[in-house]
């Protein structure tokens, strides 16, 4: 089952943007980091909605909803990619202490994230093609 909700509730209350102290070096400022969060959030939170708002049969808004959606998703999936590869190891080296648990955490987030992710990649092309109350349902549950 697709889960637009389902991405959601595993993204909802991360902790992440709090400033973090970093020894010898200064604090780090995690506005920006806050602000993409926050972006993913929002869409996310709207995308069940949207995607229940379009009319049946109405392949010409699925088409263009599936295509903000796949493009969100990519973002999320290449903004994940980025932080496990080069925000987490360096925060960790960093920071071991303070940091090593919310890491593992953060990582095994973004895993469950990319399993739904899956998930509503896989029923995108099915809605978006033949919009219905079913499918409708499934992408956005």
């Amino acid at each position: 089952m697709a889960a637009l909700s389902g991405l959601m509730d595993i993204m909802r209350g991360s902790g992440l943007g709090a400033a973090v102290s970093v020894s010898g070096v200064g604090r780090f400022d995690g506005r920006e980091m806050c602000m993409v969060h926050r972006m993913f959030r929002r869409e996310f939170g709207l995308a069940a909605s949207v995607v229940r708002q379009v009319s049946c049969g109405d392949s010409r808004r699925a088409h263009s909803v599936a295509a903000h959606l796949r493009f969100i998703g990519t973002t999320l999936h290449h903004h994940h990619g980025g932080e496990d590869r080069y925000v987490w190891p360096l925060l960790e080296r960093r920071a071991p202490v303070q940091a090593s648990a919310h890491v593992v955490a953060v990582m095994e987030q973004h895993r469950r994230v990319g399993v739904v992710q899956a998930a509503v990649d896989a029923e995108l092309p099915i809605w978006s093609c033949g919009p219905s109350a079913d499918s409708g349902e499934r992408l956005a549950d």
